[in-house]
């Protein structure tokens, strides 16, 4: 399924979100982080994504790990283009990039950034940018959200990813608990990044137009041998 073409015009709708804060994971606390991480790869949870809870296995955690990440059990992971280790994982936008992962191994657990705020009045649309292949959910109040592939948009060594939709119509206007969640193993979960609201609505596929015809040829055909 692909957006309306004047989201992709418009950009971004900026409109104040509430309670939400850090959608794009640039409000990092950078200097208290920094320190914190400078003799390992484990940060502050409050300090790495201010605003947001962290869980992993539905427990909250208070830390998460820095330009690292872990294939045995769940982790939430912040990638920095700052030391140490900066790029060994590259975000995807800007200075950081949320990374949720389930682990593959027996202690592998679903990791997730959950947030509760207001959705902008008006809102259709909640897009946001992940790594190709990324196996996340989206939960507006503890419902999951079916989510609308939009499509590549960047191809790189470290920063392949693609844009996604949610239809937040129902929610405009109210407060509710947003989680995005990596699923269970063996799914593997994905980087994430750039949470954005849109006044514009999610179009049908030209599949499913083309659906609609058919159905409507099929119709007609009908009626014709009817009459």
């Amino acid at each position: 399924m692909k957006l309306h073409a004047t989201l992709l015009l418009l950009g971004p709708w900026t409109a104040v979100a509430g309670a939400f804060t850090d959608l794009d994971f640039e409000a990092v606390q950078h200097v208290a982080l920094t320190r914190a991480v400078a003799g390992g790869e484990v940060a502050p949870a409050s300090l790495a994504f201010p605003g947001w809870t962290v869980l992993v296995g539905g427990v909250p955690q208070t830390a998460v790990l820095y330009n690292d990440f872990t294939t045995g059990s769940g982790s939430v992971n912040l990638f920095s283009t700052f030391p140490p280790d900066a790029g060994y994982f590259q975000p995807l936008a800007g200075n950081y990039t949320a990374d949720l992962a389930c682990g593959t191994g027996p202690l592998g657990k679903p990791a997730a950034l959950e947030q509760t705020g207001t959705i902008p009045a008006g809102s259709q649309t909640m897009t946001f940018i992940g790594s190709v292949g990324q196996s996340l959910s989206v939960s507006l109040n503890g419902s999951l959200a079916p989510i609308v592939d939009l499509g590549h948009t960047s191809t790189g060594q470290f920063t392949d990813y693609a844009s996604y939709g949610v239809n937040v119509s129902a929610w405009a206007g109210q407060t509710v608990q947003l989680e995005f969640a990596s699923g269970n193993p063996p799914a593997i979960g994905g980087r994430l990044d750039n949470i954005s609201f849109s006044p514009v609505a999610l179009a049908p596929e030209p599949s499913t137009y083309a659906l609609f015809g058919f159905g409507a040829a099929a119709v007609l055909w009908f009626r014709r041998r009817q009459t």
